[in-house]
């Protein structure tokens, strides 16, 4: 399928010039946002190469199962995300700096509040889960993977904000800070905590690096 596609596009897009001026200008910036979403890439997928070599394949598959159901709420704030970012980019040219960084902030509250949330109704609905899954969830996992959620619901929307402005700098050294102190992180607590150690490390990677650094360097935008 995938050299299908290829094939497709290549008889899609063979009249277009690339080397028009447009694409000469809109290139740069894509390779900009493609390394971006590599180093994104390489946190985000650290979780399972780690776990793999650690915990029980048992855990492993509680582990993607609870990845699974919060990835639910991923998909509903994500839905927010993507229909925020073209008026962010409208209002960054409008020079209506002030107006982004009000309406992220509220977003970005509202998401965690709403992960949170969502955190409290699968403890509550743990059981009946576990039935319909046939897989026990740990309830620490459960609630660290809520702290992760609630952490990256909040960077998340002050990341669009920035990128709405082709702002990526800031990623280029902050993601991977963020990767490698998520690596040693899951080094040390997953052989203690399993796979909830792997929630935690996550959520204090967030912590320590975007979940500060993202806001400070949006209101210096606004200065």
């Amino acid at each position: 399928p995938g050299f299908f596609s290829c094939l497709l596009s290549f008889f899609c897009f063979r009249k277009i010039d690339f080397f028009a001026p447009i694409f000469s200008l809109a290139f740069p910036r894509a390779r900009q946002f493609f390394f971006f979403s590599c180093l994104a890439t390489m946190v985000l997928s650290s979780d399972v190469w780690i776990l793999s070599k650690i915990v029980e394949p048992a855990s492993l598959v509680q582990y993607h199962l609870i990845s699974k159901i919060f990835g639910v709420y991923g998909f509903f704030y994500s839905a927010f995300l993507q229909g925020f970012w073209p008026s962010a980019a409208e209002k960054w040219s409008l020079a209506q700096g002030a107006w982004v960084r009000q309406k992220t902030h509220l977003l970005a509250v509202f998401a965690s509040i709403g992960a949170a949330i969502f955190t409290l109704l699968c403890l509550i609905l743990k059981e009946k889960i576990e039935k319909a899954t046939g897989c026990f969830l740990p309830s620490l996992a459960i609630s660290l993977g809520g702290c992760y959620f609630i952490v990256r619901a909040f960077a998340d929307f002050y990341a669009m904000a920035l990128q709405s402005r082709s702002d990526i700098k800031p990623f280029f050294w902050l993601v991977p800070l963020q990767a490698g102190i998520c690596i040693s992180l899951q080094v040390v607590l997953c052989p203690r905590l399993g796979i909830a150690g792997t929630f935690a490390a996550l959520a204090f990677s967030y912590i320590l690096t975007v979940c500060w650094a993202l806001p400070r360097r949006l209101q210096g935008w606004i200065r």
